[in-house]
């Protein structure tokens, strides 16, 4: 099979060759209608000429006859009966004439020679005859019927044989011009259909041709380059060849190969890209929850230290107030102390000497009065430290874990100020027997020893008790040194918090204003457009 190298001799080569034979058979068309019509030229010389001349011999012998009937009719004129009787010989000698020249020049059929030997004999007959005749006509006087009597009839055997003669070769002639048509349109016929045919073979192989070097191989690169164009790039193109349609068809398949490869690389650089822009997104979310999560914390943090910085010092104020009730406590208890101890000698003095005891009893009564007026104040006092110890409770309660220890020690003052109330109520009730019992000392002396001895006693209790009040209030003074310690530490320890949660506030304003600032998750998120454009036109 030729292979071509262009596309240009692909397509040429065929309609040049095709070209060439129609040339070939129009040039063979044109042989063979020359040829035809020399084989009519040679009918018409022969058979045509034939018949023609055998018609105007035909002519020519009624000529011949018509000229004896002139001579016959007219001839008793002497110059029309020579004229027409010298035109009567001439027509003789013009018939024998022709039908000698046309038996040596025409190629006659045997049985037309022997006719036209035939008609010869007769005529020669003939013209003996229209001689004795024209004899005969003279020698009567010019009678008409005289010398038509001797030729009577005459003439009808020759003209038989020369029209039989003239049919035959009319005849031959009909025949020879049917045979030419009927060859020529056989050859003509057989002509078309060899062109016809050459053509439709020539035409079938150059559409075959075509169709499977140009056509389908262009619908094929057509096709291809639409599927592509549809974004589907495993379209099968198996066309090749060494000409620009090859050349074509494998740049196809080229560009075919590189854009599925494209499309690839696009479609795995967007599916990066976008799990890049999802997980800057979700970093930026979560670094945006975070801070605002911290920023919240810090908000909350500090309004716990300002909450914080407020119980310490209430707690501060709390436990200064406590000092100084504790410090007069402390005070007002020594006093009482020495009041009662003052009070127990008097009442050994009261046991010792019965006579002073009107004396003593108004002493007593007066200092029952001073010592009621202090266990009036232990009391106030007992119950100022029970509030303060109450309030010290709830801000405990308010401190949570810190305030723990505090709250022990705000239920021991609070029992403590309990017992001192319990005390100083005893002491009261206590006071106002002995101050009952003084009155009545002056008119009950007998029984004074008696009175004195139960005064001792509970003067002995009351000592006992304002002892333990007075250590208690001591203890008291220990706890609430450690408190104001205790509050100390707390207050630096908030001032550190404080310093703390401001850095954590301001990191968290960063680390917000970061979060903000989207411009990389927006470049790439712009990226991962544009790749997802070029993708979703690519595939």
């Amino acid at each position: 099979m030729i292979r071509f190298t262009s596309i240009n001799r692909l397509i040429m080569t065929p309609v040049l060759a095709i070209i060439s034979i129609l040339v070939l058979l129009n040039a063979l068309s044109i042989s063979i209608a020359f040829s035809l019509i020399a084989n009519t030229e040679q009918v018409e010389r022969t058979h045509v000429e034939s018949e023609r001349q055998i018609t105007n011999v035909l002519s020519e012998f009624k000529t011949q006859v018509q000229e004896w009937k002139n001579v016959l009719l007219r001839g008793s004129s002497e110059k029309d009966r020579v004229k027409y009787w010298e035109r009567f010989q001439a027509r003789e000698r013009d018939v024998k004439s022709q039908l000698k020249s046309m038996v040596s020049v025409q190629q006659l059929q045997p049985e037309q020679l022997a006719t036209i030997e035939d008609f010869l004999a007769a005529h020669g007959t003939m013209g003996a005859r229209y001689r004795e005749g024209y004899e005969a006509f003279v020698a009567a006087g010019f009678d008409p019927k005289v010398g038509d009597k001797f030729v009577r009839g005459i003439d009808r055997e020759p003209a038989e044989l020369l029209q039989k003669t003239a049919d035959s070769i009319a005849l031959l002639s009909r025949q020879a011009k049917a045979d030419v048509a009927s060859q020529t349109q056989q050859r003509l016929w057989m002509i078309l259909l060899v062109s016809v045919v050459v053509s439709a073979v020539c035409i079938w192989y150059l559409v075959v041709n075509l169709r499977k070097n140009v056509v389908k191989p262009t619908r094929d690169i057509a096709a291809c380059l639409r599927q592509m164009e549809q974004k589907r790039y495993d379209y099968p193109l198996s066309y090749r060849s060494d000409h620009e349609l090859g050349a074509v068809a494998s740049a196809t398949r080229h560009l075919q190969t590189k854009l599925q490869d494209t499309v690839m690389l696009l479609s795995e650089a967007q599916l990066q890209m976008q799990h890049s822009h999802d997980t800057l997104d979700d970093v930026s979310h979560a670094i945006e929850r975070g801070a605002k999560t911290q920023y919240e914390s810090s908000d909350a943090l500090a309004a716990a230290n300002a909450k914080l910085d407020d119980i310490v010092k209430s707690l501060v104020a709390i436990t200064t107030q406590v000092s100084v009730a504790s410090s007069n406590s402390q005070t007002q208890a020594n006093e009482c102390y020495q009041t009662f101890e003052s009070a127990n000698q008097g009442f050994v003095k009261l046991a010792q000497t019965v006579t002073d005891a009107s004396t003593i009893v108004n002493e007593l009564q007066a200092r029952s009065a001073s010592i009621l007026t202090v266990v009036n104040v232990i009391n106030e006092i007992a119950d100022q430290t029970n509030l303060l110890a109450l309030n010290a409770a709830i801000e405990a309660a308010r401190a949570g874990e810190h305030g723990r220890g505090f709250a022990v020690v705000a239920d021991e003052v609070r029992a403590l100020a309990a017992k001192t109330q319990q005390s100083t109520q005893q002491i009261n009730g206590i006071l106002s027997a002995f101050e009952s019992d003084a009155n009545k000392a002056v008119t009950a002396m007998q029984n004074g020893q008696q009175h004195a001895d139960a005064n001792a006693q509970s003067a002995q209790r009351a000592l006992k008790l304002l002892t333990e009040l007075v250590r208690y209030i001591e203890e008291t003074q220990s706890v609430v040194a450690a408190m104001n310690d205790a509050a100390g530490e707390q207050s630096q320890i908030v001032r550190q918090l404080d310093g703390v949660t401001s850095r954590v506030m301001k990191s968290s304003e960063e680390y917000h204003t970061l979060a903000k600032d989207d411009g990389i998750s927006r470049a790439i998120g712009q990226m991962a457009q544009n790749v997802t454009s070029v993708v979703s036109a690519l595939s």
